[in-house]
């Protein structure tokens, strides 16, 4: 498995495969440079896509995907784990996201991994879906 930064010139292919797990009203921010944007691959092949912010000791995961033919498979953890390991070399204390209300699999991964519940923001989502925060705390 890599876990490698994505290049500029592969982000309309890291957006065809966020569109077609989410679907085309997906739209990928990419114009800050505090986001890092990372592919998970296995022989070349793309499995995952993480997106993440950082800045001092605080992280935010904005996007966490695994393409449909690879998922219920375990590469979320994977992706995750490479990812916390990367934020804690980085100096990062603490983790964020969101998760839809109803993405059970997710969260549970997420509980699993050690998240914890923080506050639910109600209809954060473009199709009035709740989102629930939650955040972890790494290792130093």
């Amino acid at each position: 498995m890599t876990f490698r930064e994505v290049r500029d010139e592969e982000y309309p292919f890291v957006e065809s495969i966020l569109k077609d797990i989410f679907g085309e009203k997906f739209i990928l921010d990419k114009k800050s440079d505090l986001f890092k944007t990372f592919f998970l691959e296995d022989n070349s092949e793309i499995i995952g896509i993480i997106q993440f912010w950082y800045l001092f000791d605080e992280a935010e995961i904005t996007i966490l995907a695994i393409k449909k033919e690879f998922q219920g498979r375990g590469y979320g953890k994977i992706l995750l784990e490479k990812t916390f390991e990367y934020l804690n070399v980085k100096g990062v204390k603490s983790v964020y996201l969101e998760v839809a209300i109803d993405n059970q699999p997710a969260k549970k991964l997420y509980e699993k991994l050690g998240f914890k519940f923080l506050t639910v923001r109600e209809k954060y989502y473009a199709d009035g879906k709740d989102a629930i925060v939650m955040k972890k705390d790494l290792k130093e």
